[in-house]
């Protein structure tokens, strides 16, 4: 009768210890033989013990899928505190980040989430690349720093830009213009002026900023049937009504008489503001 070993690797055939297919296929799989051939009886009990018989090791392609399905739950993890970021944000700092996505802003954090969880609970059939394991490369420790890089940029680029767009009216982005100025507020926060007297503009306390340089001026403003109405702020914060000046929306301003009628038509129906009373 053929004799079969405690673990199945080894038979005994007429008194010599043979080994079985589980141990060829074993071998197959990428299974590492003990260092030593001299198997006498592998049902003695000794210190060798089975273990150290043969060391199963993962193949290299199991190794990446390993490591693949670590990095993308990495992913999922970072898109999951990516969306708590930009919900505490938006809910306690009035900050929308993805503020470019208009009414669908507000749902990004939801998004994030069922995403990130998405990534984590599908790592094992996502095989879109091959990333090492964390552990064991390093390689793939700069990968994971290379994105964690990559996400922090975008988010504090997104917090500038939001902050950027927070300080402007999207009323006044556009051009205006009046017989003798054009005046071109960009989205981006520049001014394009036909003095080059201003380079940018920002809003503060409801107040229109331009600067010069070093220097800036302080307006108040109005935006009435596309009419936009200036008035300087004196040093102490008094509006110089008598120097208020008045831009089309457009082109509709650069000649004298398009204009004329529209400020006179808009002065009849009450449409001036009670601070804009130019000599």
């Amino acid at each position: 009768m053929t004799q079969i070993s405690d673990d199945g690797f080894w038979q005994n055939i007429d008194g010599e210890w043979m080994p079985t297919q589980k141990q060829l296929e074993a071998l197959e799989n990428g299974a590492i033989p003990h260092e030593s051939n001299e198997i006498e009886n592998p049902n003695l009990e000794s210190n060798m013990g089975t273990e150290h018989l043969f060391q199963i090791q993962p193949t290299p392609n199991e190794m990446n899928s390993s490591g693949t399905q670590e990095y993308i739950a990495f992913l999922g993890y970072t898109l999951i505190i990516f969306g708590v970021l930009d919900f505490v944000l938006a809910m306690f700092l009035d900050t929308n980040i993805t503020f470019f996505l208009g009414f669908f802003s507000y749902f990004t954090s939801i998004f994030l989430w069922a995403l990130g969880g998405y990534f984590i609970s599908n790592k094992e059939d996502m095989p879109w690349f091959e990333v090492e394991r964390f552990s064991e490369s390093d390689k793939a420790k700069a990968i994971y720093a290379g994105t964690l890089v990559a996400a922090l940029f975008i988010l504090f680029l997104l917090i500038g830009l939001a902050n950027l767009s927070n300080n402007l009216d999207d009323d006044l982005i556009g051009t205006w213009t009046n017989p003798v100025d054009e005046l071109s507020l960009e989205s981006n926060g520049d001014v394009d002026e036909s003095t080059d007297t201003f380079n940018k503009w920002y809003i503060e306390d409801g107040n229109l900023i331009l600067e010069e340089d070093d220097y800036y001026y302080t307006f108040k403003y109005q935006v009435v049937d596309e009419i936009l109405f200036l008035a300087p702020i004196d040093n102490d914060d008094s509006v110089m009504k008598e120097e208020c000046i008045a831009y089309l929306k457009g082109d509709a301003g650069k000649t004298n008489s398009a204009y004329n009628d529209r400020i006179e038509d808009a002065d009849s129906d009450g449409d001036f503001p009670n601070w804009c009373q130019p000599e």
